[in-house]
C-alpha cells in the first residue's frame, strides 16, 4: 500500500484462477511470453486470497471452479469494492450465463474453446484502459480523516469541472 492507503497495482501481473491444470498452465505460458507477471490458482477461494494479499492488473477466471464459483467469486470481488478488470472464461456460452457474468461485474466474457491470440487482445485492452493505471483498489475505511481532507479540494475542483462539461454538452444533445 502507499502512503494514502491505496494499493499500487502492478500494471503487468495477472491472476489467473482456473481449475484445470492444461489449460492453467497454458494460459500461464501465454501470459508470460506476452511479458505479463503470473499468479495462478486454481480454486475461488485461492483467488480471493491472491487479491487481498496484492493488487493485481486483470484477472483472467473460470466459472465452473471446485467449492466456490467464478460467479460467486466475481460478486464478491466487486462488493469489496475492487475494481480490478475480469474477463471471464468459461465453457457456459449461454446468453444467460453471459449476462449474469456480466451483470456480477465481469468485465469481459470469453466462451470455451476460444481463440488464444483474441484472449490476449482482450487481455492488452483491459490492461491498458486508463481507468484501472495506478490503483487497483481504494479502500476508503482504512483512510485517515486527514488524507480525504487533503484531497478534498481536488474533489471539488473536478465536481465543478464535470458540471461545466454538463453544462456545455446538455444543449448540443438537445439540438
Amino acid at each position: 500500500m502507499n502512503r494514502a492507503g491505496m494499493r499500487q497495482e502492478d500494471g503487468r501481473h495477472v491472476l489467473v484462477v482456473e481449475d484445470e491444470p492444461q489449460l492453467r498452465s497454458m494460459l500461464t505460458d501465454n501470459l508470460e511470453f506476452e511479458g505479463y507477471k503470473v499468479t495462478a490458482v486454481a480454486s475461488g477461494e485461492e483467488g480471493l486470497a491472491a487479491l487481498s494479499q496484492q493488487a493485481f492488473a486483470l484477472v483472467l477466471l473460470d466459472v465452473m471452479l471446485p467449492g466456490m464459483s467464478g460467479f460467486d467469486v466475481c460478486q464478491t470481488v466487486r462488493a469489496r469494492g475492487t475494481r480490478v478488470p475480469i474477463i471471464v472464461l468459461t465453457a457456459r456460452a449461454q446468453e444467460r450465463d453471459r449476462v449474469k457474468g456480466l451483470d456480477l461485474g465481469a468485465d469481459d466474457y470469453v466462451s470455451k474453446p476460444f481463440s488464444v491470440r483474441e484472449l490476449m487482445a482482450r487481455v492488452r485492452a483491459q490492461v491498458r484502459r486508463p481507468a484501472f493505471r495506478g490503483i487497483a483498489a481504494l479502500d476508503v475505511r482504512f483512510l485517515p480523516y486527514s488524507a480525504l481532507e487533503q484531497h478534498r479540494d481536488a474533489m471539488a475542483r473536478f465536481g465543478e469541472g464535470l458540471k461545466a462539461i454538463q453544462s456545455i454538452a446538455q444543449p448540443i444533445c438537445e439540438q
